[in-house]
């Protein structure tokens, strides 16, 4: 088994070890080549798109309450009221 092994004892009498396995997910959800491999040795079920999917859909609330913050949403909101639609034709 790959990955960090970190054991501790308490006065001798309890002994506990874990095994550190690095699962990194981008903010866009970008993964590495090897995260199947590193989700395997993780006890139960992991879903990878899962991952993947929490990660970007917490960038976008990070983003959203950002935006809105600033002041920059409602700049954007009223710049799109002030662009007259483009015609077609």
């Amino acid at each position: 088994m790959s990955g960090t092994s970190m054991s501790k004892s308490w006065k001798g009498q309890i002994s506990i070890s874990a095994i550190v396995v690095p699962v990194v997910v981008g903010a866009l959800g970008a993964v590495t080549p090897k995260h199947t491999q590193w989700l395997a040795q993780i006890l139960g079920k992991v879903d990878a798109s899962g991952l993947q999917k929490c990660a970007l859909l917490g960038t976008g609330k990070i983003l959203s309450r950002f935006l809105k913050l600033s002041g920059f949403w409602w700049e954007l909101s009223s710049l799109r009221e002030r662009v007259p639609p483009i015609q077609s034709g």
